[in-house]
Parts: structure tokens; C-alpha cells; sequence
């Protein structure tokens, strides 16, 4: 092509060019041989949105799902912060916010009937978050000037019942015969001094009353509501009244428990009464145990606020109880003992727990002796303390078989 026809052709194009309004168009450089051949420098990027968008298939739509799902959304940035005019950079907005909450802070004043000196905590020293559980428990409902028990204090009389790990529920055995007890005391630590005040356990010699009463009072210690008072009537035949100081003690006390109150007697029952009276009135949860009912004891003062407890009675444990209950004991200890063998002991003993564990202890005994227990009537020998029908090499002999087998 001659100079002359280029010329003509290059002034046609910029015509054309002038004419669709994409004269002086800047852009990307024009990397194409024809443009050049044109021309034409530069081209305008017609390119818009993201690589993505850009790569996306039209009849591939889940390309762009898949890519929001994992880069998120092409949404436009918008500051979290915007700047004011005379707010040049981050830090002047940052420095100027800081003195106004310093400023706040020594000049706006707390509520002197909520809050004490620290930032989070009572009046009285409690922290704000045991103020909302306790709200949410029930325990400060519609009681404004209620204070709370002072576990520091030890008064004179009765003491304060403290950690063990002797007779806790760790060691209780729920069965048949003392589930409503059981789920009564457990209702008592949960909700103490509301529902069931007093309360009431009626129940025979070593049929577990005195363990329960101990665990529930382990219990209250670990929820720490205020002092524990466990009291033993049987410890205090022959005395001619209370002690001084069981007032105070009442008044910063979560539960008082008393063990065999059937037992108090003239003096003693009318002032326990009048203790028992103390308490419920300053909401002291009030757990009691007890071998005949409410209706037997005589008119005192005693029977007229224990007449309305509630009361729930727990049966002396039957033979299966029993043997589930030395089974537990025998997985405990690696003793290989089998229901006919914890059968005989249950028979050898008095039905009560008591008599059953001490039974079971003479047989464990005798095991961790060396002693060879093979069936019940081995057990039968151990427990009436009758010599074993085998010697020595015969029980080495017998008990090789017994391992090997």
C-alpha cells in the first residue's frame, strides 16, 4: 500500500473515530500489531469489576457462588470510623476520645445505694455477678434489705460443721427404700429454705438416716451460704438447757440439721423447739431425723413446730438392696465375690447397712489374709469363724487350679 493510500486510510479511521466519540480515548497501551498498523496507541479498557467477576462464565453461575462462599462478597468498603473534618488522622480522633471518657470518669458519680467504692462490687462487698445468680436462684427476690449469711462468724454454740469426706453423697447408695428421702434432701440443698421447712426424716435404727442428714450438710458447705450446724441430741442427754449464743449463730446460718430430735426431752425439748422457731423465721433451712412420728413426742413447744414439717419416711434396706449395695463394694475393692457369696453375707448379718458392711469387711479381711474363697460355703466358714476344710497345700493347690482354670 502506498504513502498516499495510508494517508487517506489513517484519515478516514480518525474520521470514524471522531465521529463515534472515541477521539483522544486514553487507555491501556495497544499491543495488537493491527492497531499499530492503524495507528492507534492506545485502546480503552473496557475491563470492569474483579478478576472474578471478569473470569466468571455465564453459563457457570456456580463459579461465582463458590467464589463469594470462600472470598466473600464484593461488597464496598466503608470505615468503621468516619473522620470529621477537623479530624485529620486516626490518632487525633483517638487522643480526643480518650479524654472525654477520662473526663466522664472524674466527673459523673456512682449510685451510693448499689455500688460500693470498687467498680463491680456491692455495698456490702458481694460482687454484682453473685447479685444477678442469686436474683435468678430466687434467694434476693422482693428483699431489699436482705443481708447475707456471714460464714466468718463462729459462734459460741452450736460449732460449724466443716469439709469431710466422711458420710457425703459420694458414698450414699440411692435405692428403693430411700429415693423420697434422697430427692428431698437434694431439693433442700438445691432450694434451701424455701419449699420444704422444715423437713422431717423418719426412719429406723441404721437405716440410713444419719448418713443422709451428714451428706446434706456436706453439701451445704460446699455451696457456702453461710455456717452448717449439725447437731446430735443423743449427745446432749442430761443437759438443763441450750448453751448461750445459739441466737447469733442462727442469724448467720444456712442450715441447721439435728440428728435423733425424737430424744429431747422436758427442758431441752421446749428450748430446741424454740431454736427450731428462731431459724424458720430468719429463713434457716431446718433438717431433722427422727425414729416415730411428730404425734408421739409430748406437747411441748418441740412438738408444736415439728408437728407441721414435712416428712418422709425411709424403709430399712430389703435383701436385693443389700446385695447391690455390697456388689458396688466388691467392684470397688477387686474382690471376686458373686451374688450367691454376697447372698450368704446379707444372710449372716442384721438387714440394716451397718451389720452388712461390717460382715463384709470380715470377709475381705479374710481374703486379703490369703484365706481361699471358692464358694458360699467358704463364706459361711469366714463369718462364723469356723477353720477352713482344706489345709494349706490343699488351698495352694486348689487355688493354682482356680487360676489356671
Amino acid at each position: 500500500m502506498t504513502d498516499h493510500r495510508q494517508a487517506r486510510l489513517r484519515m478516514a479511521m480518525a474520521g470514524a473515530r471522531q465521529v463515534l466519540g472515541r477521539d483522544g480515548v486514553t487507555g491501556r497501551p495497544a499491543l495488537s500489531n493491527l492497531n499499530r498498523l492503524r495507528g492507534i496507541e492506545s485502546t480503552e479498557d473496557s475491563r470492569e469489576g474483579n478478576l472474578l467477576s471478569r473470569t466468571g462464565v455465564k453459563q457457570r453461575p456456580v463459579f461465582d457462588l463458590v467464589a463469594d462462599q470462600i472470598l466473600g462478597a464484593n461488597d464496598d468498603y466503608q470505615p468503621t470510623i468516619e473522620l470529621k473534618e477537623n479530624e485529620d488522622t486516626m490518632s487525633g480522633f483517638a487522643s480526643r476520645r480518650l479524654a472525654s471518657l477520662r473526663e466522664r470518669q472524674l466527673t459523673e458519680e456512682l449510685e451510693e445505694e448499689l455500688l460500693g467504692d470498687s467498680i463491680g462490687v456491692l455495698e456490702d462487698g458481694r460482687p454484682i455477678w453473685s447479685e444477678v445468680l442469686d436474683r435468678q436462684r430466687g434467694y434476693a427476690i422482693n428483699m431489699p434489705e436482705f443481708s447475707f449469711k456471714d460464714s466468718s462468724f463462729r459462734p459460741k454454740w452450736p460449732s460449724t460443721v466443716s469439709l469431710s469426706d466422711h458420710n457425703t453423697w459420694q458414698s450414699w447408695h440411692v435405692i428403693e427404700e430411700n429415693a423420697r428421702a434422697s430427692i428431698a434432701c437434694e431439693k433442700v440443698v438445691d432450694k434451701p429454705g424455701t419449699t420444704m421447712n422444715p423437713l422431717l426424716i423418719l426412719g429406723g435404727d441404721a437405716s440410713g438416716k444419719s448418713h443422709l442428714l451428714n451428706a446434706t450438710t456436706q453439701a451445704m458447705v460446699r455451696r457456702g451460704l453461710g455456717n452448717v450446724h449439725l447437731i446430735s441430741v443423743a449427745a446432749m442427754r442430761g443437759w438443763n438447757n441450750l448453751p448461750e449464743g445459739w441466737q447469733e449463730a442462727m442469724a448467720h446460718a444456712s442450715i441447721l440439721a439435728i440428728d435423733d430430735i425424737h430424744l429431747a426431752e422436758e427442758r431441752i425439748a421446749t428450748e430446741l423447739g424454740l431454736m427450731i422457731d428462731h431459724a424458720l423465721n430468719l429463713g434457716v433451712q431446718v433438717v431433722t431425723t427422727a425414729r416415730i412420728e411428730p404425734e408421739k413426742w409430748q406437747a411441748r413447744r418441740l412438738w408444736e413446730v415439728m408437728r407441721s414439717a414435712t416428712s418422709v419416711w425411709m424403709r430399712m434396706p430389703s435383701v436385693t438392696s443389700l446385695i447391690t449395695h455390697l456388689r458396688q463394694e466388691t467392684a470397688g475393692r477387686a474382690l471376686l465375690l458373686d451374688d450367691s457369696m454376697l447372698a450368704r453375707i446379707v444372710s449372716h448379718s442384721s438387714g440394716d447397712w451397718r451389720s452388712c458392711d461390717a460382715q463384709f469387711e470380715k470377709v475381705a479381711l479374710a481374703i486379703e489374709a490369703g484365706e481361699l474363697v471358692s464358694d458360699a460355703d467358704d463364706i459361711t466358714n469366714i463369718l462364723e469363724d469356723r477353720p477352713m476344710n482344706l489345709t494349706r497345700d490343699e488351698q495352694i493347690s486348689r487355688r493354682e487350679e482356680i487360676e489356671s482354670l
